[in-house]
């Protein structure tokens, strides 16, 4: 062949890039596939696993050597050979996903039936013809778009008609919007593959629910399995260790334009991705191309405390409380509504206001706030009120005015400006190692007096001789008049260090009686150090002394540069 031609040839090639565009006059057939512009995502057809024949029109990462499919059209509607055809119909109004032509036909006709469509509601009469064309972009998001010619007003070639991103089916890409379009009344609900080797829909869902403050929810069948918290200005409260501006930036803007949130990459060489798994876990996993292999980082739920209401309504779920200690308690002035079933470690009925505590909570009066702290705050989709305009002296005054009203936080720690509250039940509360939000829960102020004797729904004395111990002040508690403290002043600071070590946190910290009745009649014998009492709610790092040993997690990549991605040497 003359060389001439080879380089005419050859210099031809860069000529043709890799299609992105569906024009109206034109289809995509099975074999034929359509990359975006980058050359990030590619649409056409594939079969599931290695054992299945079904196909499906789907989307996938062009550049990741294992096929990973991050949306697909037709999940529910397979086509069992290779006769698919995807094209515009005779309007111009829909992207159609038709099969299967007749025996007596050799081209897809528009008298088939159609597997799937885009489905935009337009007139009849409406034929839009050739400025119609559809667009994989970069972003893997497939845009209907209608074309126009430019006004004097707008600069806007091309009008956006549909987009694959308002209908995702397992996996939630960087920059897709996600939540509910006030202008439609759609929310986009992501829903996993039924099994590895099938794409039908599977019985779990997550979605942004939109009453009270909005929160992340993800469902098995009708069940709450996993709740991400309410968006608190900087990040969404049940999800701490996914830290504001870490590889990726959560953003939740609420307009009436679009969807309100957001998962914005702030590195675009990172291929990333958050899916729900055939299993109903909740996954986010990023590309490692020299290794070949998703690095999942992360997914939920993965420890007891991540189940939704693991400890029932008014309950709290600690999983650092100790080495085979249950991880459910009370919030402060509930008790447990069942104890029999606490005592076997279940605490799914919940906790009740203690009797004692009902007539001291009553309006304005007699009440005051304890404040859980590094807490996954309360559902808000169920009993949670969103105050847009208060700020927190507001929001705390309001709520001990109200009646029903059990507790309160920020709603925008950013700001300062917004809370909500809580009126009846409280749940699905949870403590974390790090991060979480501070709230405050309404209580009896008479649980806090010295006059309500501990074992009668009182800790006040417990709760004053702990601070005065820790500054060296405990005799202060004493009498003067009762007795001489200088001549008795080891036996009295026995007596309380042995009282402290009684109502320790941890049970499996606390003296048996025998234990007790020694220490008392042994003035010699060494006492171990004392440690804060079951009532203090704040989250302290494990003491080193602690004859329980409790793990707490550590949380890799925190500096905000880098993912750790754990290998065996």
């Amino acid at each position: 062949m003359n060389p001439l031609l080879i380089t005419f040839l050859l210099c031809l090639l860069p000529c043709f890039p890799a299609k992105d565009t569906i024009n109206f006059d034109e289809s995509v057939a099975d074999g034929e596939v359509i990359v975006s512009g980058g050359e990030n995502f590619s649409l056409g057809f594939f079969s599931p696993g290695v054992s299945s024949s079904n196909r499906y029109l789907g989307i996938w990462y062009t550049k990741v050597s294992v096929q990973t499919i991050v949306w697909v059209a037709n999940r529910d509607n397979p086509i069992n050979d290779t006769s698919g055809v995807l094209s515009f119909d005779s309007h111009g109004h829909n992207l159609v996903l038709r099969c299967c032509p007749g025996k007596n036909t050799t081209a897809m006709t528009a008298n088939t039936t159609p597997l799937w469509s885009t489905n935009i509601s337009a007139s009849s009469s409406l034929v839009l013809g050739n400025k119609s064309m559809a667009r994989l972009s970069d972003l893997g998001n497939l845009v209907v778009l209608l074309h126009q010619e430019p006004t004097k007003n707008s600069d806007e070639n091309d009008l956006v008609w549909w987009e694959s991103f308002d209908h995702p089916t397992d996996t939630v890409l960087p920059f897709m919007r996600f939540g509910l379009d006030r202008n439609t009344g759609m929310n986009n609900v992501v829903v996993p593959w039924k099994s590895p080797a099938d794409p039908a829909a599977g019985d779990s869902s997550y979605y942004l629910d939109p009453n009270g403050s909005p929160e992340l929810m993800l469902y098995r069948g009708r069940t709450k399995w996993w709740r991400g918290g309410m968006w608190n200005g900087i990040r969404w409260s049940g999800i701490p260790n996914m830290s504001y501006r870490f590889i990726f930036n959560s953003t939740y803007v609420s307009n009436e334009a679009s969807r309100p949130s957001s998962m914005e990459s702030s590195d675009l060489t990172i291929v990333s991705r958050i899916y729900v798994d055939s299993s109903g876990y909740l996954r986010r996993a990023t590309w490692n191309d020299r290794r070949g292999r998703w690095n999942e980082f992360w997914y939920v739920p993965k420890e007891p405390c991540d189940y939704y209401g693991r400890c029932g309504p008014n309950g709290n779920c600690d999983p650092y409380r100790g080495a085979g200690e249950f991880e459910c308690s009370c919030i402060p002035g509930f008790e447990p509504k069942i104890t029999t079933d606490w005592s076997m470690n279940d605490g799914s009925g919940g906790c009740a206001r203690k009797k004692r505590s009902e007539t001291a909570s009553s309006c304005g009066n007699g009440k005051e706030f304890v404040t859980l702290k590094n807490a996954k705050v309360p559902d808000t989709t169920i009993r949670g009120q969103l105050q847009v305009g208060m700020d927190l002296n507001m929001c705390r005054q309001e709520c001990l005015g109200n009646c029903s009203c059990t507790a309160y936080t920020s709603s925008n720690l950013s700001s300062g400006i917004g809370c909500v509250m809580w009126h009846g039940d409280l749940l699905d509360t949870r403590m974390f190692a790090n991060g979480g939000q501070d709230f405050d829960i309404i209580t009896a102020t008479a649980n806090f007096s010295s006059d309500n004797k501990l074992g009668q729904g009182g800790f006040g004395s417990v709760y004053k001789v702990w601070d005065l111990w820790k500054e060296g002040r405990a005799l202060e508690m004493m009498d003067s008049s009762s007795m001489a403290l200088e001549s008795h002043f080891d036996q009295v600071m026995r007596c309380i260090h042995i009282g402290l070590l009684c109502v320790q946190e941890s049970p499996a910290d606390r003296p048996t009686m025998l234990n007790v009745v020694f220490m008392l009649g042994n003035a010699t014998s060494a006492l171990s150090s004392a440690k804060k009492p079951a009532f203090i709610l704040k989250m302290n790092s494990i003491d080193s002394n602690s004859s329980v040993t409790a793990v707490r997690p550590e949380i890799p990549s925190m500096n905000n540069m880098s993912m750790s991605d754990l290998e065996a040497r």
